[in-house]
């Protein structure tokens, strides 16, 4: 039987209206209330004894990925400083080793070994890595439970010993000062959110430069491409702000290159005496300006109402410019009057600006769903030069095919969707059909390689990517038909998108599943309220569920810094509209498909207690006998586990429930 949790009545009260959350009682901020633990290791026990008859399978799964994953692999070397380095995988590893050297002739040593870093904790993640500019010193962020909350260590990069430096929990990102004596750091507020600028001079106390006092706003930092300057980035959703500080030393005020104002984002980096600007003021999809300063620039790439700017990169002959025509992203390169664009052979792939310490040299990273990630050279007349493939054993990528269609949305608006399956098993209107969606944020989801979805193709799924308002794959403007009161248009476009698959034979009308994690969890949610009867299961990842709650409370870390996104509910329309869609809020007696549900214990971005009220809510109203399973993953966070094999198997736990559920094994 599953584990039924307890109903206490618990009301929250605003703009007049009563809410009643009788789970509310499973929130415990510290994570430690026996009750709380008890009904979380419940549902792990019910949700585990149920899918232990998919072990064999999982287990098959999880083989087949192991085969199609290199057993060693080295990535490129790049330059830091003085270091040469590269990251290095071996065969039963969960995670990488970083090896250096100070010249091209000199043997390979190790510098940090993230399995002994890691030890036994389920989750690992190695944050940032700094050289000092005089190649003595290394710093490192890890964070060892997925709180994004980052430990700093300092190794001498001579004797290979730990020093003895105390640093306080950071964000993440590590600069070094020019005199090597100094480091940069952001350290976090109360709800976890970066927002002290810091510099720590070896021996001495921290020193905070700069202190963010808007709340909607976070902070983040990188370095110039010249390395001459830190770029400290003042960011809210729809706003942004740049200021710049020396890394000589000469100054400890961080000054706006342009001060902020409500609606205008921009983000610059810096080349010798050469400034450029990506910027959307009086430009819906961005302009790109380059000058000597704040006050002398001019534009270099105007705004186009049918291309999106996204980045570029800044090298001695030009700019690199990455840029999104029609759903799909592509290189332009500027050379002084000269505009070309960098093409490719497949219709549907993904593309990104690739960073090399030569800033005379291009790196440009490519991939589709049938090629594994690669990345080239790009020399001034355009010629590719390959440098690099993703080694993936036991693939045949002729045995697949890909497309890119567009589904019109019930008010006109056209979807894309790119699909992708095995020649030999698609026969139209049988096979079983997975959509996966997120539409949020303007994150652009693009159709990468995923040697994991070929075990699915290989068994008959047809796999497609919704590419729903929300993301800005079509431009600023899709963003903002998905956002705050255009929200619903997300999930309307999920349910078009589906019904139409199905209606032109992508998949079977009876074997249709459906995936999304984060605020993709928010979309899931929202769609099986709103269309049940369309699926036959759902994979749910920390889900971002109870919507209303919170936003309500800005003690949580995304709160504040996303009213832009979803609306501010102490407002009364925001309010009634987030209501009007929340998940939790809207769960009612009907009949729900089948769900698995995984979400981690020390997520701070989606608190694991809002997928668990979901499902206590979901069990006591659904009036189906399908399956409903929660797993909490109680040493983790948003990512879920880190390691490379462990990664493995939470993917084949997933695919083996819809594959189960498929072949009527399961349910």
């Amino acid at each position: 039987m599953p584990p039924i949790a307890a109903k206490k009545n618990h009301i929250h009260h605003c703009h007049g209206h009563q809410r009643h959350d009788p789970y509310h009682w499973l929130r415990d901020d510290e994570r430690k209330s026996p009750e709380v633990m008890a009904h979380l290791e419940a549902e792990n026990h019910h949700a585990q004894s149920l899918l232990a008859v998919n072990g064999e399978l999982e287990q098959q799964l999880f083989d087949e990925m192991r085969s199609r994953t290199a057993p060693e692999d080295a990535s490129l070397p790049w330059w830091d400083h003085l270091w040469q380095l590269r990251e290095r995988t071996l065969d039963g590893k969960e995670y990488a080793l970083v090896e250096g050297r100070r010249s091209e002739d000199a043997p390979w040593q190790l510098l940090l070994d993230g399995n002994q870093l890691a030890g036994s904790a389920s989750y690992f993640s190695l944050g940032d890595m700094a050289f000092s500019p005089d190649g003595n010193l290394l710093a490192y962020s890890t964070d060892h439970n997925g709180d994004r909350s980052y430990e700093v260590q300092l190794l001498d990069l001579t004797s290979g010993k730990l020093l003895d430096h105390h640093f306080p929990a950071i964000s993440g990102e590590l600069i070094w000062g020019s005199d090597s004596q100094t480091l940069y750091y952001l350290t976090l507020d109360d709800s976890l959110l970066p927002y002290r600028l810091n510099r720590q001079v070896l021996g001495q106390a921290p020193q905070v430069l700069y202190e963010e006092t808007d709340n909607t706003f976070w902070l983040g930092m990188g370095e110039s491409r010249d390395r001459q300057w830190l770029l400290l980035s003042c960011a809210a959703t729809l706003t942004s702000e740049v200021r710049l500080l020396p890394l000589d030393g000469s100054s400890d005020v961080p000054a706006p290159f342009w001060p902020r104002r409500d609606g205008i984002e921009y983000n610059l980096d810096r080349l010798g005496a050469r400034f450029v600007v990506l910027s959307n003021e009086n430009a819906l999809n961005f302009k790109l300006l380059t000058g000597t300063g704040p006050d002398a620039m001019s534009q270099c790439q105007a705004h186009n109402p049918a291309v999106l700017l996204e980045d570029f990169d800044l090298l001695d002959t030009g700019i690199a410019l990455l840029e999104r025509f029609e759903g799909q992203p592509r290189v332009r390169i500027l050379q002084g009057d000269a505009n070309q664009l960098l093409t490719w052979d497949a219709e549907v792939h993904d593309v990104w600006l690739g960073h090399s310490d030569n800033t005379g040299e291009l790196l440009v990273g490519y991939q589709n769903p049938l090629q594994p990630p690669s990345l080239y050279r790009i020399d001034a007349g355009l010629t590719k030069t390959l440098l690099k493939t993703k080694p993936v054993p036991n693939v045949e990528p002729a045995l697949y095919d890909c497309k890119r269609i567009e589904v019109p949305a019930r008010d006109g608006a056209l979807v894309p969707v790119t699909l992708v399956w095995r020649k030999d098993n698609f026969k139209s209107g049988t096979n079983p059909l997975l959509i996966d969606g997120y539409g949020a944020y303007g994150i652009s989801i693009d159709p990468g390689f995923s040697m994991a979805r070929l075990s699915l193709l290989d068994r008959g799924f047809v796999v497609a990517m919704a590419h729903i308002r929300g993301g800005q794959e079509k431009g600023r403007a899709w963003y903002e038909g998905g956002r705050r009161q255009h929200k619903w248009h997300s999930f309307h476009d999920f349910i078009d998108v589906t019904k139409a698959l199905v209606a032109e034979g992508y998949g079977a009308h009876d074997q249709v599943f459906c995936e999304g994690r984060s605020a993709g969890g928010l979309l899931m949610g929202a769609v099986l309220n709103e269309a049940p009867e369309l699926y036959k299961g759902a994979l749910v990842g920390v889900p971002f569920v109870d919507v209303v709650s919170t936003m309500l409370d800005d003690s949580l870390p995304l709160t504040t810094g996303e009213y832009d996104e979803w609306g501010n509910p102490n407002n009364p329309s925001d309010y009634f509209l987030m209501l009007s869609y929340s998940p939790y809020d809207n769960i009612r007696p009907q009949a729900y498909p089948h769900i698995y549900v995984r979400s981690g214990l020390h997520d701070t971005q989606v608190a694991y207690w809002e997928p668990a009220k979901w499902v206590a809510r979901l069990r006591e109203l659904k009036t189906d006998n399908h399956l409903l399973l929660l797993e909490t993953e109680l040493e983790v966070g948003h990512g879920g586990l880190s390691g490379r094999y462990q990664r493995f198997k939470e993917i084949a736990r997933d695919f083996a429930f819809v594959l189960a559920l498929a072949s009527g094994k399961l349910g």
